[in-house]
């Protein structure tokens, strides 16, 4: 199932309400070219800039070779990558605030992919107080 993904824009006008875009879409091109599913008509955006997609339940994007660029929190991207609830993904100037709920689906992939590394030490993290956590399978704490 498609998470309800909501782009929200950064670049609004003094006094206005933040635009919200609604992606339906499994895939969404962001570009000035008519045809692109969202179209920013400003010459600091490529023809075919960037391309939304959904993977693993989680929204990602893919710059197309786009001359100024396409980044996920003032970084730079060159490949595939994920964008995560709160990221802001900026398509040259333009600046969006990116909402979706996580599905269990999408969490264990970042888990799965955010612990791939070789870990040279395991560490077991001492539980303080035991009301302010909860078991990772969901289940209450004995």
């Amino acid at each position: 199932m498609k998470p309800a993904i909501r782009l929200i824009s950064l670049n609004q006008a003094p006094g206005k309400s933040p635009q919200i875009l609604m992606l339906k879409l499994k895939e969404t091109v962001i570009g000035r070219e008519k045809g692109c599913k969202i179209r920013i008509p400003s010459n600091s955006i490529s023809r075919q800039h960037c391309r939304l997609s959904v993977l693993n339940d989680m929204l990602t994007v893919k710059d197309l070779g786009s001359a100024n660029g396409t980044f996920v929190n003032e970084a730079k991207i060159g490949e595939l990558s994920y964008l995560k609830p709160g990221d802001v993904l900026r398509v040259g100037p333009y600046r969006f605030l990116v909402i979706y709920d996580l599905s269990d689906k999408a969490v264990a992939h970042l888990i799965a992919y955010l612990t791939a590394s070789n870990v040279e030490e395991s560490i077991d993290v001492e539980l303080i107080d035991p009301e302010a956590a909860e078991p990772a399978d969901g289940r209450s704490p004995t």
